[in-house]
């Protein structure tokens, strides 16, 4: 038995398929390599879902782009309370 892929245009054995539980026949709609690549370009952010709530929205290296702003501007707050705060003792039976 065999399936066709749309992502490389071929028909291919139903075992080069993965499981896709959701789907009437249990079998995804792409090989699993073309699966594979698909995945890749979606995290590298070069591919944007096809349906759904991000259809225009940003990208996954635009997310990451943003996390990792986040996480500087944290790090450079802790940085300047910690420079603030060194020379200071805490008072007594505070802790």
């Amino acid at each position: 038995m065999t399936r066709y892929c749309p992502d490389c245009k071929q028909d291919k054995p139903v075992g080069a398929f993965g499981v896709n539980r959701a789907r009437p026949d249990g079998i995804g709609p792409y090989c699993k390599r073309c699966n594979c690549n698909r995945v890749q370009r979606f995290r590298d952010g070069k591919l944007r879902p096809q349906s759904g709530p991000y259809d225009d929205g940003p990208t996954m290296a635009d997310v990451r782009r943003v996390e990792r702003a986040g996480a500087a501007r944290y790090h450079a707050a802790a940085a300047r309370l910690a420079a603030t705060t060194a020379g200071v003792r805490p008072v007594r039976g505070v802790q």
